[in-house]
C-alpha cells in the first residue's frame, strides 16, 4: 500500500514536471515565433521597393531604402529629420491635420498626395498611405506610413493639360465645324466654328443628338451618315440641303483598344456656295463661267487620272502669268517645284480621296520660276457627265511676308530695346532669384563680370541697387504683383537707384507674372529704362512754371501798385505845394516854420515811398546811364560802414575786369542798400561776416534756360553774402512779394526786396538766392555787362527861374489846380484853370492865341490829357504842351515826344521842377 501510494505521488510529480516542461516548450516556441515575426517585418520593411517609414510621436522618422532613395539621403542621414524637414512648407498644415485626426481616433487610417523635398531640392510628389499603431491601452507607439512617388505622374497631367491645350486651340481653329460624337451619336464636344455655322451657341450643342442640330428632326434621316459608320467602322460622308444651306459632312469613327465602336468625329463643311455654283453650272454654262470668272481666288479644273488642267479662270492666269490656252496643256507636276512635287501629289492625292479638303501654304511655281506659296481647297465636281477636281488658290505670299515680318520686327525690337535702354529681368519666387541681362546691367552702369554672374537673390539686389528711400515701394509693387488674381496683371513703378559711380539715377519698371495652373505667382519679369533725363526735364519744367507763375504774380501786384501810386502822387502834389507855399511866405523865426517843414518832409517822404511803387510796378521813368559799379559799391560801402554795427565786418571783392553796367544810378543804390541791410539784419544780435563781391560770368544757354527772362551772354555778378541766421524754405519763396516781411512793426515796409526784384528783372537780369537756416544766406544779382565809356551826370540847378506867359492849366483834382494857378502867378505866370478837358477844349477853342502853354493832367474822364494834346495841337501846332501824370501804363516820355507834347512831368509836382520845366518849354521856343 506504501508503495503504490508513493507511485501515485511520483507519478503526480512526474505529470507535473511534464506540464511544466511543456508550457516551457509553448514559451520558447512563442518567442521564437516573435522572433521570426520580426525578422519578417524588418526584412519586409527594409526590402521593399516601395517607400515605408516609421515616424515616432516626437516626429522623428525611420525610412527604409527606397524611401530614402527616393529623396536622396542614406538611411542614416534619414534618422537626423522630423517629418517637418523634408516636407514642403505648403504641406505641413494639411499633414498635421491628419496626423491630429488619427491621434483623436476621428480615422484610423489617411490617404492623400504630400510633397517632400527632394535632397537637391527639387520637389517629390507622393501619394501617402498613414496609420496609427497603438498599445493594449490605445495609447499612441508610431505612424506607419506607405510612399509612393509619383512626381511622373503629375508631371505627365501637367503634360496631358497642355497637349490638351494645345489640341482645342487647333480644334477651335478649324474652318469646318467639328463635333465629337459618343457612342449613341450625342455631341460631348463642339469646336468654334459650330457655333457660326449653326447659329448656337456651344453650350446648347452640346448634349443633343447630330440629326437635331443638323436637320432640325428627333430621329436621324434614313441616310445619316453617323448611323452608316457605327456599322462600316470606316470614314461615311454626305452632302445634304437644310433650308438654303449646303453642307458635307464626313464622320469618322472612333475605336477603343478592342476594335469596338465608342464614338466618332463628325465634321461639317458649309459647302452652300460651291454647291449654288454647281447648281448654276448645271442649269447655265454662262452662269458658270461668270461666277468660275469673278472669284477673287485662282481656280484650276483638274483631270484627277491625268492630273491635266481643262480649265482656268482669268485669276489663276494672272497669278502663274500663262494664258488660258497654255494652262489647259498643263499638268500638276508643272506649276510646282521640283523639289516639292512628290510632296504636291501626295496632297493631291489625299485631295481626290477626300481626306483632306484643303492643303496649306503649298509652294506654287509661276511661268517666269517664281515661286509663291498658296492655300489650296479642292471639291469634286461634275461637268459634262465627268467627275473632275475643282481647286482654288489663295495666295498667303502676304501672310508668310506678315510672319516674315514679325520676326523681323521681333528681331529689331530686341535691338530697340538694347538702343532704348530698356533693361530685361526675372524673378522666381520659389527660389528667390533674380536673372538679368547685359542691358539691365548698363542701365546701372556696370556689367555681369563687376557684379559676378547674371543671377542674385531678391535682398543683394534690391540692397546693392535701390536707392534706400525707394525700397518700401520696389517691394510693395513685387507683393502686390505676385498676389495678384488677374493673369493679365501688369504694374508700372517709378524709383531711383543708386549707380555704379554712387549717384543717383530713375527708372520706370513695367512689371508682369507668370501664373501656374492653380492661378499661383511662380515668377515676374518686366522691363527696366533709364528715366533720368525725362524726370530732371520735368523738374526743370516745374522750376520754369513756378518762376512764370511767381512773375505773373509780380505782374499782376505791378499794375494794382500803379493804380496806388496814381492816387497818392495826386494827393501828395498839393501838399508838397501847398508847403512850399507857406514856407517861402513865413520869417526864418516864424512859430509855424518848423512844423510846416516837417510836414513836407513827410510829404516828402511819401513821395520816395510812391517812387518806390513806381519803380516795382516799372512805371517811373528811368534814367539809366553806363557806370563803373565798383566806384558806386566803394561809396556805398563807406555808407555802411557808418550806419551797421561794428560787429559786423565788411568785406569788398572786385574780381571783375569789366564792372560797368546801363543803369541807374539811384535803381542800383537801391538793389545794393536793400540786400546790404537786409544781410546786416540777419546778423545784428551775434554780428558776423558781410561780403561783397564783383566778378563776370558768361552764362549759356543751358544755365539761361533755367530762369524766365534770363538771356545767355555776359553778366556782371553781385552777391552779398552774410553769416547770419538762414532764410527757411517757406520764407524763401515769399521774399520777392510786395509787403511780406520777418521784421518787427516799424522795422521795414516789405517793400524792399520786391523793388529790387523788379529793378533787376527789368534790367534783363536776375536775382538768385542761396540759404539754409543757421548757415547764412548769399543773394546773386545778374547784371546786363556793358564795355562802353562811362558817361557822366550833369548837376542840377536848384534857382527858380521866372515868366510872365500865360498858361491854361487842366487837371480833373481841382486842388491841384488852385495851388498850380497860385503857385505859377506868385512867379510871375498869368494863369486859366480847368477841372474839365471838356471846358478846357471849349475855352481854347474860343481864343486859342490867349495861350502860350497848356499844362494837363494824363489820367481825365471823357478826354484824356493825350487825346486832349492832339486836339489842341490840331488847332494850333506850334503850342507848346506839358503832360503830368502819377502813373500811366499807355504813355510814357518818348511816346508823349512822339505825339508833340512838348514835356513830360511825374507827380507828385515839387515847384522848382515844375518851375524848370516850363521855362525849358519855353526858352526852346525862342
Amino acid at each position: 500500500m506504501v508503495h503504490s501510494s508513493q507511485q501515485k505521488i511520483l507519478e503526480e510529480r512526474i505529470r507535473e514536471l511534464e506540464n511544466k516542461i511543456k508550457d516551457m516548450e509553448e514559451a520558447n516556441n512563442a518567442q521564437k515565433a516573435l522572433r521570426e515575426s520580426e525578422d519578417d517585418f524588418k526584412y519586409v520593411f527594409e526590402n521593399s521597393i516601395i517607400g515605408k517609414s516609421i515616424t515616432d510621436n516626437s516626429g522623428k522618422m525611420h525610412a527604409n531604402k527606397a524611401f530614402s532613395d527616393m529623396l536622396g539621403y542614406t538611411q542614416d542621414e534619414f534618422v537626423r529629420f522630423t517629418w517637418r524637414d523634408i516636407t514642403l512648407p505648403d504641406d505641413i498644415e494639411t499633414s498635421q491635420k491628419v496626423i491630429d485626426s488619427l491621434r483623436s481616433g476621428e480615422k484610423d487610417s489617411w490617404r492623400y498626395t504630400k510633397r517632400y523635398i527632394h535632397k537637391n531640392g527639387s520637389i517629390v510628389w507622393t501619394d501617402i498611405s498613414t496609420v496609427l499603431r497603438r498599445d493594449e491601452q490605445g495609447k499612441p507607439l508610431y505612424f506607419m506610413t506607405t510612399v509612393s512617388d509619383i512626381t511622373e505622374q503629375k508631371q505627365m497631367e501637367k503634360e496631358i493639360i497642355r497637349v490638351s491645350n494645345e489640341w482645342q486651340t487647333t480644334f477651335d481653329s478649324t474652318r469646318s465645324a467639328i463635333w465629337v460624337l459618343d457612342k449613341n451619336q450625342k455631341v460631348i464636344r463642339s469646336n468654334r466654328t459650330s457655333e457660326q455655322v449653326f447659329q448656337q451657341p456651344n453650350d446648347q450643342i452640346v448634349g443633343k443628338y447630330c440629326w437635331e442640330i443638323v436637320h432640325g428632326t428627333k430621329q436621324p434621316i434614313p441616310e445619316c451618315p453617323t448611323l452608316r459608320v457605327r456599322n462600316s467602322l470606316k470614314r461615311e460622308e454626305m452632302e445634304l440641303q437644310v433650308g438654303d444651306k449646303w453642307f458635307h459632312e464626313t464622320v469618322d469613327p472612333i475605336l477603343d483598344s478592342k476594335g469596338v465602336y465608342s464614338g466618332a468625329v463628325h465634321i461639317v463643311m458649309d459647302v452652300t456656295n460651291l454647291k449654288h455654283a454647281e447648281n448654276e453650272l448645271k442649269e447655265s454654262e454662262e452662269k458658270f463661267r461668270a461666277i468660275f470668272e469673278s472669284t477673287s481666288d485662282g481656280i484650276l479644273l483638274a483631270d484627277p487620272d491625268s492630273k491635266q488642267f481643262i480649265m482656268a479662270n482669268k485669276k489663276i492666269c494672272e497669278v502663274l502669268g500663262y494664258t488660258k490656252d497654255e494652262i489647259t496643256g498643263l499638268t500638276v507636276k508643272d506649276i510646282h517645284p521640283d523639289e516639292s512635287i512628290e510632296y504636291v501629289l501626295k496632297e493631291f492625292g489625299r485631295l481626290i480621296k477626300k481626306e483632306i479638303t484643303v492643303t496649306e501654304e503649298i509652294p506654287v511655281k509661276r511661268k517666269d520660276g517664281h515661286i509663291f506659296y498658296a492655300d489650296v481647297s479642292a471639291s469634286p465636281i461634275m461637268v459634262n457627265e465627268k467627275k473632275y477636281l475643282l481647286g482654288s488658290f489663295r495666295d498667303t505670299t502676304k501672310q508668310r511676308q506678315s510672319r516674315e515680318a514679325l520676326k523681323k520686327a521681333q528681331s529689331q525690337l530686341s535691338h530697340a530695346m538694347e538702343m532704348a535702354h530698356l533693361g530685361h529681368w526675372e524673378y522666381d519666387v520659389a527660389t528667390d532669384t533674380f536673372t538679368f541681362n547685359d542691358q539691365f546691367y548698363k542701365i546701372f552702369g556696370t556689367t555681369v563680370e563687376a557684379v559676378g554672374g547674371y543671377e542674385m537673390r531678391s535682398e543683394e539686389y534690391i540692397n546693392r541697387f535701390i536707392y534706400p528711400d525707394d525700397i518700401p515701394i520696389v517691394r510693395e509693387v513685387t507683393q502686390k504683383t505676385i498676389k495678384a488674381d488677374d493673369p493679365d496683371y501688369k504694374e508700372l513703378a517709378e524709383h531711383r537707384i543708386i549707380y555704379s559711380d554712387g549717384s543717383i539715377r530713375h527708372i520706370s519698371a513695367l512689371i508682369y507674372a507668370i501664373k501656374d495652373a492653380s492661378g499661383k505667382t511662380i515668377k515676374t519679369y518686366g522691363v527696366n529704362q533709364d528715366i533720368t533725363d525725362r524726370v530732371r526735364a520735368e523738374e526743370k519744367r516745374k522750376d520754369i512754371e513756378a518762376q512764370l507763375r511767381q512773375a505773373h504774380k509780380m505782374e499782376g501786384i505791378g499794375t494794382l501798385a500803379g493804380g496806388i501810386a496814381h492816387d497818392f502822387n495826386n494827393i501828395l502834389t498839393p501838399i508838397l505845394l501847398h508847403s512850399e507855399m507857406i514856407m517861402m511866405s513865413l520869417d526864418s523865426n516864424a512859430p509855424l516854420l518848423n512844423d510846416i517843414k516837417e510836414i513836407y518832409k513827410s510829404a516828402e517822404r511819401a513821395r520816395d515811398l510812391v517812387k518806390q511803387i513806381l519803380t516795382f510796378s516799372r512805371k517811373r521813368p528811368e534814367e539809366k546811364i553806363v557806370l563803373k559799379a565798383s566806384l558806386l559799391l566803394k561809396e556805398i560801402i563807406n555808407f555802411l560802414r557808418a550806419t551797421i554795427p561794428a560787429i559786423i565786418e565788411i568785406r569788398f571783392d572786385n574780381r571783375a575786369e569789366h564792372d560797368m553796367v546801363l543803369a541807374d544810378p539811384t535803381q542800383l543804390n537801391q538793389i545794393v542798400l536793400n540786400l546790404c541791410t537786409n544781410a546786416a539784419y540777419a546778423m545784428k544780435d551775434n554780428g558776423g561776416l558781410l561780403e561783397i563781391s564783383l566778378e563776370n560770368e558768361h552764362v549759356p544757354e543751358e544755365k539761361a534756360n533755367r530762369f524766365i527772362g534770363l538771356k545767355p551772354g555776359y553778366y556782371l555778378k553781385l552777391s552779398v553774402k552774410d553769416t547770419g541766421t538762414g532764410i527757411s524754405p517757406q520764407v524763401k519763396e515769399k521774399i520777392f512779394e510786395p509787403y511780406f516781411t520777418t521784421k518787427a512793426v516799424g522795422e521795414g515796409t516789405g517793400f524792399g526786396l520786391a523793388i529790387v526784384h523788379s529793378i533787376v528783372q527789368s534790367y534783363g537780369g536776375q536775382i538768385i538766392v542761396d540759404s539754409e537756416v543757421g548757415a547764412g544766406s548769399t543773394f546773386t544779382v545778374y547784371l546786363p555787362a556793358k564795355k562802353i565809356e562811362i558817361a557822366t551826370v550833369k548837376p542840377i540847378t536848384t534857382e527858380i527861374p521866372r515868366g510872365d506867359e500865360s498858361i491854361l492849366i487842366v487837371d480833373d483834382e481841382k486842388p491841384i489846380v488852385n495851388i498850380m494857378k497860385k503857385y505859377l502867378e506868385t512867379i510871375g505866370y498869368k494863369v486859366t484853370t480847368r477841372t474839365s478837358s471838356s471846358e478846357a477844349l471849349e475855352t481854347f477853342r474860343d481864343t486859342p492865341d490867349a495861350f502860350d502853354l497848356v499844362i494837363t493832367d494824363m489820367t481825365m474822364p471823357v478826354i484824356t490829357g493825350e487825346s486832349l494834346a492832339k486836339v489842341l495841337l490840331d488847332i494850333k501846332p506850334e503850342l507848346p504842351v506839358i503832360l503830368c501824370t502819377g502813373f500811366s501804363n499807355k504813355i510814357d516820355e518818348k511816346k508823349a515826344k512822339e505825339i508833340g507834347i512838348s514835356a513830360f512831368i511825374m507827380k507828385p509836382i515839387v515847384m522848382g521842377d515844375l518851375a524848370r520845366t516850363i521855362r525849358k518849354v519855353m526858352d526852346n521856343l525862342k
